[in-house]
């Protein structure tokens, strides 16, 4: 199944939540805003992608906006 979505969440609060994997369902990562909710089912390797992609967007961003 391929769907794209698109939500803008910037100045919203946000909840973030993984649910861990079980015997029969992948782990679940749980994004949840004002604008809507994301859940994404994935294996512990693209966790670990995105994990890297944030971790290094935060680290290419340096200073700016007062975070380090």
């Amino acid at each position: 199944m391929s769907v794209t979505m698109s939500l803008d969440v910037s100045g919203e609060r946000l909840s973030v939540k993984l649910l861990p994997r079980l015997t029969l369902t992948p782990a679940t990562l749980i994004i949840n805003s004002q604008s809507g909710i994301v859940e994404l089912s994935c294996d512990d390797e693209h966790l670990a992608e995105i994990e890297s992609a944030i971790r290094q967007y935060r680290e290419n961003i340096g200073p700016r906006n007062g975070r380090e």
